[in-house]
């Protein structure tokens, strides 16, 4: 066809029209042109912007290239009304549904059992056929290659568990007996002595201190603004602010550890179940129904507990108590808004932010290994290696050259540790001379520490119950000695 169409001379007059009309009109025509009667075309009719299968399956490649599912899942579907056996596009719906852009990864997704890929096997030609098959045999190796590494891997890592385990129990059950006895308060530290005495530095605004005069102690917990202590009947006492029942304790029997928060107080008894008194910001104190309990732990705004089976229960700030889903745990620590996790292999884990939803480092301790004890603070963490050295994480965490070991307790922003042979060393924030404990000696001998105490504890009950015969044998001899005396001076008047 010309540009300019001619007709003949005996029918019309001589006119002539410009086309370039026609060619705009035809390339606004989109999709399928339905025309009546019979048309005669003589050479090749090329129609632009018509639709035909091959461009919905590379505009749904190219969709899937870019990710955009849902526009590759309509050219796909725009393709099958084309052609109801389209192999690539049933391919092609697989993968956008599967959410991947290759047909390999498709395949090693390992979900070959979406209907859109068993259609597209069922109508694909031999050679996309034979490349599926093929694709899927190399994925089923590549799953077992992986299957088989993670199988070795897990093999080596519980070897190398057991054997952590093996070397660290000795170390910790040498410690055990002296775990409890020292405790971080924001600003006062209590220490246990061998015979059951306590000795307290720092704040005593409240008397938190007041600690001078308990005897037969077995384990402390100091708080903000005051301090519980255990006694080896299971009772328990208390000293300092009272201004939320915290210190409302003294009713408490059969108790096996105690754990001071931030205005509540926490307390393990010998049936494994916990009791609680104090402010229950959070619901922390709601530990009524807990049972098969073997540790306890208060924090600022949370209470943690470690079951017999290695899993952790919490109550409180659920931001800062996600914790439920640990294992494998033989020691739990709260700091103020964070909790560290001990593993029987010596490694940690911890779980918490600051105040303003940040960590601040005091949760960094994924490569910490050979622990035996942790201890959380305020905004720091502190752990124990086997060898009596001590890391940290956090603020205040001078601790680097610290050796010989045996207990280390994170304050509010300061921290204590005591040495094998007693004495007791700090550092950080020393504002209300918490950290004055330079001459404190808590024991004499680790290894002979519970024969130590069992001593001094022998002797000072003997002492007591000595005190006690005497107050009896003079209760008893009071009568003889006024009757005596009344004699007297009844003899004495006679004779006047």
């Amino acid at each position: 066809m010309g540009d300019i169409i001619s007709f003949p001379t005996t029918c019309f007059p001589v006119l002539a029209y410009d086309t370039s009309w026609a060619k705009a009109k035809i390339q606004e025509i989109k999709g399928t042109v339905q025309v009546e009667g019979t048309v005669e075309v003589t050479g090749t009719v090329k129609v632009e912007g018509g639709a035909n299968i091959e461009s919905f399956l590379k505009r749904g490649k190219l969709s899937l290239e870019d990710e955009n599912w849902s526009e590759a899942r309509g050219f796909f579907d725009q393709a099958l009304n084309i052609n109801a056996e389209c192999a690539e596009a049933y391919l092609g719906l697989a993968m956008a549904e599967l959410k991947v852009n290759t047909e390999k990864k498709l395949v090693y997704s390992g979900d070959l059992t979406n209907k859109n890929y068993i259609r597209a096997k069922q109508y694909a030609d031999k050679a996309l056929l034979n490349k599926l098959i093929s694709l899927e045999k190399e994925a089923e190796e590549e799953r077992t290659r992986k299957e088989k590494e993670a199988e070795e891997k897990r093999y080596l890592e519980e070897k190398l568990r057991e054997e952590a385990i093996k070397r660290l129990t000795p170390v910790r059950e040498k410690i055990s007996s002296v775990k409890n006895i020292i405790s971080t308060g924001s600003n006062h530290i209590v220490g246990l002595k061998s015979d059951g005495t306590v000795v307290a530095t720092g704040c005593n605004e409240e008397g938190q201190c007041d600690v001078s005069k308990w005897s037969d102690i077995i384990a402390v917990s100091a708080g903000p603004l005051y301090t519980v202590g255990l006694k080896s009947d299971g009772t328990v006492i208390a000293t300092g602010k009272n201004f939320s029942g915290q210190c409302n304790v003294s009713k408490w029997s059969d108790i096996i550890a105690v754990s001071v928060g931030e205005e509540h107080t926490v307390g393990l008894k010998a049936d494994g179940t916990v009791v609680a008194t104090g402010k229950n910001l959070f619901d922390r104190c709601d530990v009524f129904y807990w049972s098969d309990i073997i540790a306890v732990s208060a924090g600022k705004e949370h209470t943690v507990a470690l079951k017999a089976d290695g899993t952790v229960v919490a109550t409180g700030s659920i931001i800062f108590s996600c914790i439920t889903d640990w294992s494998d745990i033989i020691a739990v620590s709260e700091g103020n808004r964070h909790t560290v996790g001990l593993k029987a292999d010596g490694t940690v884990v911890a779980a918490g932010k600051d105040i303003y939803g940040r960590c601040s480092g005091q949760c960094d301790v994924s490569e910490w290994t050979d622990i035996i004890t942790v201890s959380a603070g305020g905004n720091h963490t502190v752990g124990l290696k086997a060898d009596g050295t001590v890391v940290a994480t956090g603020s205040k965490c001078d601790v680097s050259k610290w050796s010989d070991i045996i207990v280390v307790s994170a304050g509010n922003d300061y921290t204590v540790g005591i040495k094998a042979d007693g004495t007791v060393i700090a550092t950080g924030c020393n504002s209300y001379n918490q950290c004055d404990v330079s001459e404190w000696k808590l024991f004499d001998n680790l290894d002979n520490l519970e024969e130590e105490r069992k001593i001094k504890m022998e002797k000072k009950l003997a002492e007591k119950e000595r005190l006690a015969d005497e107050k009896r044998i003079a209760e008893e001899k009071r009568p003889e000695a006024k009757r005596l005396a009344e004699e007297k001076r009844i003899a004495e008047e006679k004779k006047r």
